[in-house]
This record gives C-alpha cells, sequence and structure tokens, in this order.
C-alpha cells in the first residue's frame, strides 16, 4: 500500500468505524461510565500509596478496582473516538526525510499515530531534507524567514 496520508487516514477511519460499532454495542449509558471512570481515574491517583497501605486496605483497594473491570470502557472509547475524529479533521504531513525544518519547536504525531508511522500534524513551514541542515556545509538549507525555524531530527 502506498505511503500517503490518504491510506493513512483511511485505516484511521476504520478504527472510527470499529470504535462507534463498539460504542453503539456497549449496552452501559454513558453517563455510568463516565462515573465508573471517574472511580477508576481516582483509585490510579492512589497506585502510588499502595506500598505504604496494610494489607487489609490493600485488599480493599484490590476488590475497588474488581468491581470497576470495563465499566468506564465506554467513556474511553468516546474520548478516544473523539480524537481521532480531529486527526480526521486536521492537515497532516508524512516526514520521509532524517530532517524536517519546521515552524514548530517539535512535530507532534496525531491520535492514532505513533510516531514510527512519521505521520505528523502539519507544522506551518516544514522543509524536509536528508542534509543535516546544523551542518555549516548545509546552512543553506534553512531560509531566511521572520519566523524562528527548529531542526528536528527523526528516528531512523
Amino acid at each position: 500500500m502506498t505511503n500517503t496520508i490518504e491510506t493513512h487516514k483511511a485505516a484511521l477511519e476504520t478504527k472510527c468505524a470499529e470504535l462507534r460499532a463498539k460504542i453503539e454495542a456497549n449496552p452501559m449509558p454513558l453517563d455510568v461510565s463516565l462515573e465508573w471512570e471517574s472511580r477508576s481515574d481516582e483509585l490510579i491517583s492512589q497506585i502510588d500509596n499502595v506500598d505504604k497501605m496494610s494489607d487489609d486496605e490493600k485488599a480493599d483497594f484490590r476488590a475497588k478496582f474488581a468491581e470497576i473491570g470495563d465499566k468506564g470502557l465506554k467513556a474511553a472509547d468516546v474520548r478516544t473516538l473523539a480524537s481521532y475524529e480531529e486527526t480526521l479533521a486536521s492537515d497532516l504531513v508524512i516526514i520521509e526525510t532524517d530532517f524536517a525544518i519546521t515552524s514548530e519547536a517539535s512535530l507532534f504525531s496525531p491520535a492514532g499515530f505513533h510516531p514510527d508511522t512519521r505521520v505528523f500534524v502539519q507544522p506551518t513551514i516544514c522543509i524536509q531534507t536528508n542534509l543535516d541542515p546544523r551542518k555549516p556545509s548545509n546552512r543553506h538549507l534553512i531560509p531566511n524567514s521572520n519566523m524562528t525555524l527548529y531542526c528536528n531530527k527523526l528516528a531512523k
């Protein structure tokens, strides 16, 4: 398959369709799922204190997690779907070179994409090059600009 934004967005749209079906199939009302997710978040915030708990407190802690189970998943799926849909509406770029000279200090992988895919949110300025623009002999790669430009080195 060709490495294009369209193919990446099509794959993400497939993930969105699967999430929509999963959300639709989940009988739990969203407000109830949100409540369970909130309880889970409260427990997670206490996880650093588990070592300081007595055995009875640890057992109670584990029991609360077991009670929550996957009841908060619908809320998480709704949030994930929203972030994927935001990605689909965004301008994206595939960086196929070793370096990108950009108007942003960092490149941002949008929801639904791992940085290894090299799909990023499109910065205002994005110049792709395999030559290291930080080397004095390659300074000509960095154009004169009234904007601050940054050199982003991508992992191989």
